[in-house]
């Protein structure tokens, strides 16, 4: 199973809950993306449910999209230095 947010392969022991980024119950966090679920859980604590799911839909696709752009920012590194070798 990979994470939601990073989408890094997790070892079964080593997943955790993703609520309130994620809601489906076959979603997953690995330990580091973790941390972004316990920080979104203490900052939506006393927003209204319905905003709540917006806010945390909107902080999940922004963490999923620069994931995302780390791993290309890391693949373009790799190519540049494969072409300098």
């Amino acid at each position: 199973m990979n994470c939601a947010i990073c989408n890094v392969e997790m070892k079964e022991y080593d997943r955790h809950n993703p609520v309130p980024l994620f809601l489906g119950e076959r979603q997953r966090v690995c330990r580091e993306c973790n941390r972004f679920v316990t920080a979104s859980r203490i900052h939506l604590i006393d927003v209204d449910p319905l905003d709540k799911v917006i806010l945390a839909g909107m902080f999940a696709e922004i963490l999923k999209t620069a994931f995302a752009l780390k791993k290309a920012d890391e693949q373009h590194a790799k190519m540049l230095q494969e072409e300098e070798e």
